[in-house]
């Protein structure tokens, strides 16, 4: 599963699975739909070794080999990985609005320094 969910989720598919003598991979993935058409997004993968050894085909196809098995008992850990990096993503985000905007109510650093440094991210 590639979509980016509660570990739980993960947790409660992986049981469905393994009662269908199947195995389940938590891989969300990162890099947008650019990353995606060109088949160089990461992957953040929770399961055991064996589903990880199962799936390893469909990962290198969709990441071109830049995914990571996180461990842990099976999935979940990769949703976790995942969410905190939408965590720091939009703290980024909000970091470089409040540099681009400042006065407008987050406290920016004011000044032309601040106005011009961050023209490169336009």
């Amino acid at each position: 599963m590639t979509l980016t969910s509660e570990p739980a989720t993960s947790a409660s598919l992986s049981s469905l699975a393994a009662d269908q003598g199947a195995a389940f991979v938590d891989a969300p993935v990162s890099g947008g739909r650019d990353g995606a058409a060109e088949g160089r997004l990461t992957a953040f993968g929770g399961a055991t070794e064996q589903a990880l050894d199962t799936a390893r085909p469909v990962l290198e196809a969709l990441t071109g080999g830049q995914y990571q098995h996180l461990g842990g008992p099976g999935p979940g850990s990769g949703n976790v990985v995942k969410l905190l990096n939408n965590v720091l993503a939009a703290a980024n985000l909000v970091s470089v609005v409040d540099l681009e905007h400042p006065g407008r109510g987050g406290g920016g650093i004011a000044g032309p320094s601040a106005r011009t440094s961050g023209t490169w991210l336009r």
